[in-house]
This record gives structure tokens, sequence and C-alpha cells, in this order.
């Protein structure tokens, strides 16, 4: 192939490439934008009206999102009137769209295109990478600047470009310091000396930039970062030191391209060891630092750098694989690739069901959760004047109220002492809240001076779980809101459905006579007694016990209006009346029920004290209307 001809398949390569990106990409994008994106655009928004990283106009600058280049991209499309959340998810993706594409050029030109396609199938396979390539979280730049870097070393560069790239990682985010620091070593292994000039570069571009946000900012790092560092210690944590690891190298099944991982590090122990110092070396970084400060909920974008570079590895290792088959027949040269294709094959066919059902799974959160945010504050800017002020923890409502904003997470405004008591301090006109777990869509909580003006809860009536959020105005200025309505979508879907999530009482066991028994024939599941599985295994009697599973009329079509347990033994009963109205959209699936059937779940937690010791039949009774109907659920040994 002469020269010219390598071009122009070079150019083929990169466009096919591309296109599979920007499907890839955009088959997980939804309608709404994650929330924390929101705050990058409310930034970038204000950047528009002339105001550099201020979240009010007019207040003092706020270095809030924590990455403070990334709002810049927006500005542009936003000035020329494209849709904010077009501009935000098309600008997001054409650089996720760039900065991979690269990263398959430079595959193919140092490792080969079998190492190559296996990287762009690994990338446009991951459901989580994807999805935060195009939604609007920081990290499109993350991998431009990730990839800028491995361009660095594969191609040996000295000079000032790598300490541009080094000042970039350094000032993009706080996290990737510890990258750029690596790959300066990892430059200076290649080199065998300090690529002083470099340093040089990277310090002025790192100086400029912290003494510049010390100036405008009042702080060298950002608020965001001292408000997690300082004041979120005492919140719950959803999850543990190990979130990061299990994230990056188990779950998602992503143990898969652990283990081909290892195969790339034996690809590149000889040749390219600086590549191992600055890959190895980040993710060492990385898993290091977010399991000895991890955050108090799975921001699961906090990972994509250390995923990206393991994909990486990953790929090189599908190549080492096939090199290691091809030994076996050197004469058929065509067998190495072939095996490493059948081995991608296999892992695609692999993961799909996982990746699809992660794709709808982020793409119904989105449209559904995060609607509701955005709802929230459309809602606001609709039907409540310009000067009302709002009271939120959320970036959605605080993009789409266009009101001056309260900021309740402090992630965007200075903490302050006694932090719960912003709205009794400011007494803004509009609070939006996220439900307490003792609230439910039919039961507020009471707000002194404040009176709940709308429901968002688009989210809870699919039953993606116990989310809902709600609109209080201040009740001096209730005559100037429009649309007040409180009406619950959960009350078509039966009386269970809107108080399904709180606290389940402790139901008395109520003795009934043996009476006539329901017709046979519904469906239903007793799946677990006490948390665990629904087993012949003897249950003390001295606590409450809770019983968990589903039901369904015999007609496969309709819901009960009502649940309950009858629990018997030698001819005595008790019954008593079970919480239904619990998402199991599986459920509905697997025996072939309507779609708008997935609140087919039943909780109850009983006092059996007074029962007897022995044995117990199980069983569940349906009723809807005049019907009755019941089924056998279990066994329960009560000791």
């Amino acid at each position: 192939m002469n020269q010219t001809q390598n071009k122009f398949f070079t150019i083929g390569f990169a466009i096919i490439v591309a296109l599979c990106y920007l499907v890839a990409i955009r088959y997980r994008l939804a309608h709404e934008l994650p929330d924390d994106a929101a705050f990058f655009l409310r930034y970038a928004e204000n950047m528009v009206q002339g105001q550099f990283w201020v979240y009010n106009l007019g207040e003092a600058p706020v270095w809030g999102a924590s990455a403070p280049l990334f709002p810049l991209l927006f500005v542009l499309p936003l000035k020329f009137g494209v849709a904010p959340i077009a501009a935000v998810q098309w600008t997001s993706t054409l650089v996720s769209v760039v900065a991979l594409t690269w990263a398959a050029l430079l595959m193919a030109r140092h490792f080969g295109y079998v190492a190559a396609w296996a990287l762009v199938i690994f990338l446009c396979l991951d459901s989580g990478l994807m999805d935060f390539a195009g939604s609007g979280l920081e990290t499109p730049l993350t991998c431009l600047l990730l990839v800028a870097a491995l361009h660095m070393l594969l191609a040996g560069r000295q000079g000032i470009w790598l300490g541009v790239v080094v000042g970039l990682l350094a000032i993009h985010k706080l996290d990737l310091i510890a990258m750029a620091a690596l790959l300066l070593l990892a430059a200076a292994v290649a080199a065998r000396r300090i690529p002083w000039q470099a340093v040089g570069a990277a310090a002025v571009i790192a100086v400029a930039w912290y003494g510049f946000a010390w100036y405008w900012f009042g702080l060298p790092v950002p608020n965001s970062f001292l408000t997690k560092a300082l004041h979120q210690n005492d919140m719950h944590k959803l999850i543990g030191w190990d979130w990061f690891a299990l994230s990056v190298l188990v779950r998602y099944k992503h143990w898969i391209f652990a283990v081909l991982a290892l195969l790339g590090v034996q690809a590149c122990w000889r040749a390219h060891k600086p590549l191992l110092v600055f890959c190895l070396g980040s993710l060492g970084a990385h898993l290091l630092a977010y399991s000895v400060k991890y955050p108090f909920e799975p921001y699961d974008w906090y990972y994509m750098p250390a995923l990206l570079l393991l994909l990486w590895l990953a790929a090189l290792g599908i190549k080492q694989a096939g090199t290691f088959v091809g030994a076996y027949a050197p004469q058929a040269r065509w067998l190495s690739a072939l095996s490493a294709a059948l081995l991608c094959g296999l892992i695609v066919w692999h993961l799909v069901p996982l990746e699809r059902q992660q794709t709808r799974e982020r793409k119904q959160w989105l449209n559904l959760g995060e609607h509701d945010r955005a709802q929230a504050g459309r809602w606001i800017n609709a039907h409540t004047p310009s000067w009302f002020k709002v009271e939120t923890c959320w970036g959605n409502p605080a993009v789409f109220s266009r009101r001056y904003v309260y900021d309740c997470s402090f992630l965007n405004r200075p903490a302050e002492d006694h932090a719960q008591d912003l709205r009794e301090r400011y007494r803004p006109e509009i609070v939006v809240y996220q439900n307490a777990q003792d609230v439910s869509p039919t039961h507020l909580p009471h707000i002194p001076g404040y009176v709940p003006v709308h429901l968002f809860d688009r989210a809870f009536d699919a039953g993606l779980g116990n989310y809902f959020f709600f609109a209080y105005a201040r009740k001096d200025v209730l005559s100037q809101v429009s649309d007040v309505s409180l009406a619950a979508g959960c009350l078509a879907q039966g009386p269970d459905a809107c108080d399904r999530y709180l606290p389940q009482p402790i139901q008395k066991l109520q003795a009934t006579d043996s009476g006539e028994t329901p017709a046979p024939g519904a469906l239903c599941s007793l799946d677990s007694i006490n948390g665990g599985a629904a087993t012949q295994a003897p249950v003390s009697k001295a606590q409450p016990i809770e019983l968990a599973g589903w039901a369904f009329m015999a007609d496969r079509k309709s819901q009960p209006d009502s649940v309950w347990l009858m629990i018997e033994q030698a001819g005595r009963r008790y019954t008593a009346r079970a919480r239904g109205g619990f998402p199991r959209p599986e459920v509905a699936r697997g025996i072939g029920a309507p779609a708008s059937l997935t609140n087919s779940g039943f909780q109850l937690k009983f006092d059996a004290s007074d029962l007897a010791p022995g044995a117990y039949d199980v069983s569940i009774i349906l009723i809807r209307g005049d019907q009755k109907q019941m089924c056998h659920a279990a066994n329960l040994n009560l000791r």
C-alpha cells in the first residue's frame, strides 16, 4: 500500500470509527440532563450574559463547577441560539467523538488495527462511558486530555506541547493532578532525563490558573471541593470505601477487561514502559484516592478516566491474546487476527444484554427522575414572578427556573453556619425539595410559613423508586403563584400506591373463623421473609416478621384493590392487610402482564408474638371489587 492509499485508508477508518462513536453516544442520550450537568449549563448561560463563573447574575464568582474549563465549551453554541440541552449534548458528543477517534487512530498507528477495533468496540459497548460522553458532565474534556497525554507518550514528545497537556490536566480537575505528575514521570522515564521545558510550561499554566482562581474566586481550589471535603462528612454514606475499585474492576462485568488488561500490560512491558507508568500509575492513584476519600453517593462519572485507561489496556490485551494463538501457526498470519476477533465477539455477545439493561435504566432515570427536577424549574419559570428567589439543592431546578437560587447543596455557594437554616435566614419565595422517607405524594411535610403548590412525581408513578419532588410557596406570596396543583398520579394506581414507601407499621394479626375459602387461581410469590429467602428455616416470633412478594389476579390483566395474607394452622386462621403498589417490572415482563401493571409487589410487617410455635401455611388473598382469589405462597415455621 503506497502513501496515498494509506492516507485514504486512515481517513476512511477515522470516519467509520467516528460514526460508530456518534451512534453509540446518541443511542445513550435521553431528553434531560444529569443534575450535575445542569450546574455546568447554569454557569455557561451566565457566561453568555458576560459574567464568568457566577451562579447568580450580579454576585461574586464562585468556583462551583469543579471542572472550570468545561462550561466554556457551551458558550459559543448558546450564544448562537442553540437550545440549552441540545447545546450541551451536541457539544459534549462532538468533543467525545474527536477524543475517542483520536484514541483509535493512536492505537492503530502504534499497535495495529486489531487493537484499535477492540478499543472502539469496548468503548462503544460501555453504557456508562458512552452516557457520560454526551450527557453534559466533564467526561468529554477529560477523555480529550487523556488521549492527548497518550499521544505525547507514544510520539515521544518532550517539549512545550507536553507541558501544555500536563498543565491542562492539572487545572481541569483536582483529581487529575496526579495524572499530570505521572505524565511528566512517564516522559522522564522515556527520555531518561527530566523534561525541563515541559515542566516549565506546565508550571506556568498551573500557576497562572491557580493564581487567577485565588484572585477571581478568593480560593485556589473549587468551592465544591471544599464542601465535599469538609462539610459532607456527616452525611449518610450510600456507598463504602470499596465502591470505586469495584466499579472500575469488577461491577458491570468489568472484571473481563481487568483480566484482559493484564495481557495488555504484558504486551507493553518491554517496548512501552512509559505508557505503563502513566496508565497503571493513574489507575492506582485514582483507586487509592477514591478508596481513602470516597463520596457519599455513587457519582459514576468519577471513575470514567480510570475506566478509559483500563479499556485501553484491555484492547492491547485482545491483540496479545491473538498473538499467543497465532504463535502456534506462524505461517497462517490471519489466525492471530481471527482469534482476536472471535474473542471480541464472545465478549460482545456476553455483555450486550447487561449493557442494554444499563442503557435502559440510565435513560429511564433521566427521562423520569431528572425530568421531575427539570419540570420543577420549568414550572417555577412559567408560574411565578421573575423576582421570586428559589431555594433548591439541585442543578436542574436551578437552571430551568431562571431565578436567583440559594443553593442548599453548598457546592455553588460558600458553606454557612447552620446551613440547614437557609430557608429561615433568607425566606425565599419558593423552595423545591425532594421527599424524605417519612412522606408520600399525598402526605407532604408541614413547613412553617410555606404551603405546597405543585408536585412532580413522574418517576414515582412509573415505579422508579421513592423519588419525587415538590415546590412550596411562602404564604404571603401565594396569590402570585399560578397553576397550583397537588394532583398525585399514584392515586390512580390503587389505594396503597401513594404510601407504598412509608415506613411499614407493625400489624396485629386478626383471628378469623374458617369461613368460605376464596377461589384459587391468583398468581403470587412470597419472595422473602425478614429480608432473606422464603425458606423452611424457622423464624423467631419474638421480633416482628417482615414478608415481601408479588401478586396478580388470575386474568393477569388487573391488579387487586387490596392484598391480604392469611396464616393458617390446624384450622386456625389469622389475617392482616399488606401494603401493595411496590414496583416489580421484572414480574410483569416474566408472566406477560401489561407494562402498566408493574406495581405488583406487596410488603407486610406483623407481630407474631401471640401465635403458638409451629408450622403455618401462608396464603395470599387478593380482593378486587366483589372478587376474591387466593394462592398458596409458602410455609412459615415459628419458634
